[in-house]
């Protein structure tokens, strides 16, 4: 287990990208799952505060220790394969790291968090974290095909799409509110979705397995001005009825970016090149699932 108690090595991991700053006892580092419940059992025993800490990319202060000790799983970061339909890796890789490799195969892993570069693949599941490509594919958690995780307990549990959650545990009860969310408790269907969005408050994710589907041929990207937000809303209406009717037809945006008259403003002070009558913008993406003229020209119309 070895505990590191050198400050000088534990001030590189007081922090994240909030800038918040905590204080902690030791680090200890895992490199197995193993490593991750007998760690979580000795802390457990002794009642030692436990932080777990990847890539201390957070902006909301999650790796930042508040006492006790640190443990550091940022070595768990290997792709353990990559096969049609499905691939799965170690909690700490880098979620755009693997989607690369992913890619490079001939698949694509849709959800796409802004901080897919800087997040883990583990947290973006303990979020649910969503991006753009949500339009079309929703959030994380219907991705996801099964996690590997270590129990406040100790045990390694490894949790299926379909797992019955056991009689005997306490069901998370939450009501989610009725605007756009995505982390959190969710109502579970089964026993994964109990370890989807629950921010590692119920267990440590180490390694997952991921749904992917066929990388598209190409994706076309649109700019798109409007007068005033009024009509950049009806354009959205109409598409995501499109959508919706036909998730693969000629006018199917797979993302649908919102920017309002500052952010339009903002472009056109830098850029110059924004119609001067122009008060929102939509930023969209069409996967070409037919051929580039069939999708241009319902987009067109």
């Amino acid at each position: 287990m070895d505990p590191q108690t050198d400050p000088a090595l534990l001030e590189g991991f007081l922090t994240d990208a909030s800038n918040l700053r905590g204080r902690a006892d030791a680090l200890v580092r895992a490199r197995t799952p193993e490593d991750v419940a007998r760690i979580v059992r000795h802390c457990q025993a002794e009642g030692i505060p436990l932080t777990v800490s990847a890539g201390r990319t957070s902006t909301t202060a999650g790796p930042v220790p508040s006492g006790g000790w640190i443990l550091a799983i940022d070595a768990m970061n290997t792709i353990r394969s990559i096969e049609p339909g499905r691939a799965s890796a170690e909690a700490a890789i880098y979620l755009g790291a693997f989607q690369a490799e992913i890619e490079r195969a001939g698949w694509l892993y849709p959800p796409d968090p802004t901080s897919q570069h800087d997040c883990a693949l583990g947290a973006s599941i303990a979020t649910n974290a969503s991006g753009a490509r949500s339009f079309r594919y929703g959030a994380t958690r219907g991705w996801v095909a099964s996690v590997e995780v270590v129990l406040p307990t100790g045990q390694i549990l490894v949790a299926r799409r379909g797992d019955p959650i056991p009689a005997d545990w306490p069901v998370p009860r939450w009501q989610e509110p009725a605007v756009k969310t995505a982390a959190g408790f969710s109502p579970p269907k089964d026993l994964l979705d109990v370890f989807i969005g629950q921010e590692g408050t119920l267990g440590i994710v180490t390694a997952a397995e991921v749904l992917t589907r066929r990388l598209p041929t190409s994706v076309i990207g649109f700019l798109c001005w409007f007068r005033s937000r009024s009509d950049a809303v009806a354009f959205m209406v109409s598409a995501r009825a499109f959508a919706r009717a036909d998730r693969s037809g000629a006018l199917s945006p797979r993302c649908i970016e919102y920017f309002d008259a500052a952010c339009v403003g903002m472009a056109r002070q830098r850029l110059g090149s924004v119609p001067s009558e122009a008060g929102a913008a939509l930023y969209c993406e069409q996967e070409v699932e037919r051929t580039e003229e069939d999708h241009l020209g319902a987009w067109v119309d």
